[in-house]
């Protein structure tokens, strides 16, 4: 009977693991174990491991879930990566407080440097390591809860090139003290690569996810200037692979050009006028006197006098809006006058606004403020740039200063 246990626990053991195929890692395979503690443990490299065209001769293995270039990380660090100003590579970025960690650095592992030259030969140019450095972060847990993380990071390096892998067989967490997990590459001048879903609530899906086709195993190039995708090395599509995981947010989708204000004119904006743009991407044409009306024949009339010289372009009829009969009030003299000064230009004692401005007053820069800075105006509207609540805009105000 304990026989048969053993074996199931060993089956199920196994069946979690079955999609992520680890670095052989343990004490049978050469490691040191670190018990879990809230301090880095320095490592000092035979072979040097070059990091953002940077050499670096030490690393530091944090309980943190990240190694680190020249400076440890501890547990004081809980910003983002990007911000703290240390060389690291994080797999798993996030605090936890219990779990074993093993390593090992070694340039005389025959059976660890040559799985991997074969994986990264599969989807870089062909390379062959001088050493290699293992570091598996194995059943992490985090306070208040039984759930476990484990997951592993391997380099390989020569001296000149470094590769880089990150590996999640199995990640039932992804928040810690408040904050996600993050995952990529950070230099301590502020050049930072993010992972896909780092610093979500969706990190757990790493263990579903791949930029080389095989369920949560990442793998990069990290000596150039940049981290390399090997996606990029073979010209493939830029998307990640991953399993039952949709990752558009709509927060990314762009404007819709539906939002901007029409455009009377379309695409055939008179020579005299101005065609100005936003922000959002839309476009208007704005001309010293907005019509009210744009009839075909006047587009068609533009549309010859841009494609030949020396011809007047015919004048766009306007259609004329009667403004409503405002009742006269004899207003005192003194009155008048200083009404005249507190409603301003727009409205000229008890005449409403002009709906028919001249050229020299309004400008397309002014119209065009207007127009887009704001929702969409009736056209029969535009010529019409009163302020809000101003006696020219509603006639009730016209005894607001009586």
């Amino acid at each position: 009977m304990l026989l048969v246990r053993l074996l199931l626990f060993g089956v199920l053991v196994g069946a979690a693991f079955c999609h992520t195929r680890l670095f052989k890692y343990g004490e049978n395979n050469g490691d040191e174990v670190i018990e879990h503690s809230q301090a880095s443990s320095a490592l000092h490299l035979q072979v040097p491991v070059r990091f953002y065209e940077q050499t670096f001769n030490d690393l530091y293995i944090s309980p943190l879930g990240a190694i680190s270039f020249d400076e440890s990380l501890d547990e004081s660090y809980d910003e983002a990566l990007e911000n703290v100003g240390i060389s690291a590579i994080a797999p798993l970025f996030a605090r936890s407080n219990g779990g074993k960690i093993f390593y090992r650095s070694t340039s005389g592992d025959g059976d660890l440097l040559a799985d991997m030259s074969h994986r990264i030969g599969k989807h870089f140019h062909d390379f062959q390591p001088s050493h290699a450095v293992l570091v598996t972060w194995e059943g992490m847990t985090k306070e208040g809860s039984e759930k476990k993380n484990t997951f592993q990071l391997g380099i390989a390096t020569d001296g000149e090139l470094s590769y880089v892998f990150m590996l999640y067989p199995s990640l039932e967490w992804a928040e810690s003290n408040e904050q996600f997990a993050q995952a990529g590459f950070f230099h301590s001048d502020g050049r930072h690569q993010l992972m896909i879903n780092s610093g979500t609530a969706n990190f757990v899906q790493m263990s579903r996810t791949s930029n080389i086709n095989s369920d949560g195993v990442f793998l990069f190039r990290i000596s150039g200037e940049v981290p390399e995708d090997p996606r990029n090395e073979n010209d493939d599509d830029d998307d990640y692979n991953y399993t039952d995981y949709d990752y558009e947010s709509s927060d990314n989708k762009l404007p819709s050009l539906s939002d901007c204000p029409p455009d009377p004119y379309k695409d055939m904006c008179p020579a005299r006028c101005q065609r100005i743009s936003d922000d959002r991407g839309c476009t208007l044409c704005v001309c010293p006197h907005p019509p009210s009306v744009v009839s075909s024949a006047a587009v068609d009339s533009t549309v010859d006098s841009n494609n030949q010289d020396n011809r007047v372009v015919p004048e766009e009829p306007r259609e004329v809006v009667e403004q409503p009969q405002v009742a006269e009030q004899e207003i005192p003299e003194g009155q008048k006058d200083e009404r005249i000064t507190q409603a301003g230009t727009c409205a000229q004692a008890e005449e409403p606004c002009n709906q028919n401005a001249d050229a020299s007053t309004t400008t397309p820069d002014s119209v065009a403020s207007a127009v887009l800075s704001t929702t969409v105006m009736e056209r029969s509207a535009w010529p019409r740039m009163c302020p809000k609540g101003s006696p020219a805009s509603s006639p009730a105000s016209s005894t607001a200063t009586r």
